[in-house]
């Protein structure tokens, strides 16, 4: 039979009876509300840039298990990826994500206040057209909160503006700057493999390279079916082709940032994305890093993408690029807010322009 321990209740002369296993279950309980506050703490103070945090991408050679096998797999579950992006939501059927919250933050990030109309607080607003900077950004930021991360991203290309610089910079002394973040002997050899492939094979305007991105299954895990002696295994989807899937380090958060901030045809000193809206947010960091650039007799915007001509440059090769911000089906939840927040603002741009 079970022991069982007095515990005397306050302001009475009797004593209760509760079993050992009860008192247990309480305190398990209430330690798991705990932690489940101090969690939900730690998300709000984390809004926009400073809590993105995204697994592994899918050609990583890391390993998968604990912490990070079980954050997959909770993106995996929660997020029904497919091989054609959800539609955005009307406006008025959705609860649309407001700027950050967190203004000081953003400004001692980056220099900005985040209550602006056309910034919402996310880093790619910054550094797009760039594709170098927002390859290397999005390297950083894999598994590790913007907080931490973007200030070793503006040391790092000011240390190292340009991919030929990167590629040839010292192993050692790059694993040590990237030591503070971790992953740091691995993101230091991606990061002078991307510098490498740049120079040897930059990306091209409408020169689409095959994805190594697997998408994840939906719905329910089926028994393999037996192949017969001729079949063949079907294939697993994979992310769409872009032009930068042949790079190192593009893994999915790397790929929708792409798509979501690509460089528009219109402007090519901005993203499709922010077509519409106010002034571009400027960095008096990154101004930095593109002066450094054009003193190293290098363009300012590595890798802007400019468009591409046909043998006369009478028109531009390439798909659609203007509104192919508007299909990204981002598995990264700040991606995810960010495409609202600015379908949101295009709704209210359109208003605006039918009123006038």
């Amino acid at each position: 039979m079970a022991k069982k321990r007095k515990v005397r209740t306050a302001g009475s002369a009797e004593e209760s009876v509760v079993p050992p296993a009860t008192l247990r279950r309480s305190r398990r309980i209430s330690q798991a509300q705990t932690k489940e506050a101090e969690q939900e703490q730690l998300d709000l103070a984390e809004v926009g840039q400073v809590g993105q945090l995204e697994g592994p991408d899918e050609d990583h050679d890391e390993d998968e298990g604990g912490a990070q096998g079980r954050r997959r797999k909770v993106h995996e579950k929660s997020v029904k990826a497919e091989a054609t992006p959800a539609p955005l939501p009307s406006p008025g059927e959705v609860e649309v994500p407001e700027a950050s919250a967190f203004p000081t933050l953003a400004l001692k990030l980056h220099g900005l206040p985040s209550d602006r109309i056309s910034f919402y607080g996310l880093v790619q607003e910054i550094i797009t057209p760039d594709v170098f900077g927002m390859l290397i950004v999005t390297i950083l930021l894999n598994q590790t909160t913007g907080r931490a991360a973007i200030p070793v991203f503006y040391d790092l290309l000011e240390r190292w503006p340009t991919p030929s610089s990167l590629r040839d910079a010292d192993l050692g002394m790059l694993t040590d700057m990237l030591q503070p973040i971790g992953l740091h002997n691995i993101r230091a050899k991606r990061l002078k493999d991307l510098g490498t492939m740049w120079c040897e094979q930059p990306p091209q305007l409408g020169v689409l390279h095959k994805s190594r991105v697997v998408l994840p299954s939906t719905g329910r895990k089926r028994r393999k079916k037996k192949l017969d002696d001729d079949e063949e295994e079907p294939q697993k989807p994979t992310y769409p082709p872009t032009e930068i899937s042949h790079l190192p380090g593009a893994g999915r958060y790397a790929l929708d940032s792409y798509r979501l901030f690509r460089p528009s045809l219109v402007d090519t000193t901005r993203a499709t994305v922010q077509i519409g809206l106010g002034p571009k947010p400027e960095s008096d960091r990154w101004q930095l890093i593109l002066a450094k650039r054009e003193a190293a007799g290098e363009s300012r915007s590595v890798g802007s993408l400019l468009p591409a001509s046909d043998d006369d440059g009478s028109k531009l090769v390439g798909h659609d690029l203007e509104e192919d911000w508007k299909t990204v089906d981002a598995l990264d939840k700040e991606l995810k807010a960010y495409r609202l927040w600015r379908a949101h603002r295009q709704a209210q741009i359109d208003r605006t322009t039918l009123q006038s």
